[in-house]
């Protein structure tokens, strides 16, 4: 089972407590994934594995490219005023 875009995890909440719960879960994951990816880059950094930490740096960046093609959608769906 694919997992479904944030925009439509909003789109698909029927209330506002779950469209609340979907949003503070994809911030908690986005943030989480940020954390561990920058310890994961730190630790190479220290080690002196520049290799590693190039890596992890396209991985970083991969994640935020991800996240803030997301945000428009997130704040789409906050703009909705069709939630009640």
């Amino acid at each position: 089972m694919s997992r479904k875009s944030i925009g439509e995890r909003l789109k698909r909440a029927q209330t506002l407590d779950t469209w609340l719960e979907v949003a503070q879960d994809w911030a908690a994951n986005w943030r989480a994934d940020h954390e561990q990816t920058l310890a994961r880059l730190e630790r190479a950094v220290g080690m002196g594995r520049v290799d590693d930490a190039g890596q992890i740096l396209g991985q970083l960046k991969a994640l935020n490219d991800k996240a803030m093609g997301a945000l428009p959608r997130v704040l789409d769906a906050l703009a909705d005023d069709t939630m009640t």
